[in-house]
């Protein structure tokens, strides 16, 4: 998330948490769990990309956490699933 809220693409492991934040070919790329290869490939794809394509991954990122990880959202959603589960309004 880091990453991505810096503008930067990313090759991450296809695991809950990462693959929230990273659309495979969107805004970075994703390697298998545990699968060296894969990395090395996902990691060789990312440098093969041109530096105009970096950059849009790396724009589309940034804007994917402004939408979608914004503090105040979190807190809404957060605070809407508490209501949820236990009626109780924040």
């Amino acid at each position: 998330m880091e990453a991505a809220a810096m503008g930067r693409p990313c090759v991450a492991t296809d695991v809950p948490g990462c693959r929230e934040v990273v659309e495979h070919g969107v805004n970075g790329l994703l390697c298998e769990v545990r699968n060296v290869e894969s990395l090395a490939a996902q990691l060789a794809r990312m440098l093969d990309l041109s530096d105009a394509e970096r950059q849009r991954m790396g724009q589309r990122g940034r804007q994917k956490v402004a939408a979608e990880f914004d503090e105040r959202a979190v807190v809404e959603r957060y605070k809407d699933l508490l209501n949820n589960l236990t009626g109780v309004s924040l």
